[in-house]
């Protein structure tokens, strides 16, 4: 996943900081934005800004609502987590 024909990973890729794939595993388990932002001594605008920023850099959806205010991963974003904690 994310390597071009030469074997390097896509730029975009190269460009996720443990920062951001923090903020998607705050999300992940607080399930809310706001308790992810007070977990990480963040602002909920922080947090989100650094979700929408991995999701551009990987292409794709990493969390979802799943009612009213509470944010589960997508199939991507799991991934990702898996893939990061690894």
């Amino acid at each position: 996943m994310g390597k071009n024909g030469s074997g390097k990973l896509n730029p975009r890729l190269e460009a996720i900081t443990l920062r951001q794939l923090r903020a998607l595993d705050a999300v992940a388990q607080a399930r809310s934005i706001t308790g992810a932002a007070q977990a990480l001594g963040l602002t909920a605008p922080a947090v989100h800004s650094q979700l929408r920023v991995l999701e551009d850099a990987v292409g794709a959806a990493l969390v979802f609502r799943d009612g009213a205010h509470a944010f589960q991963p997508t199939p991507a974003g799991a991934a990702l987590l898996l893939g990061a904690r690894r």
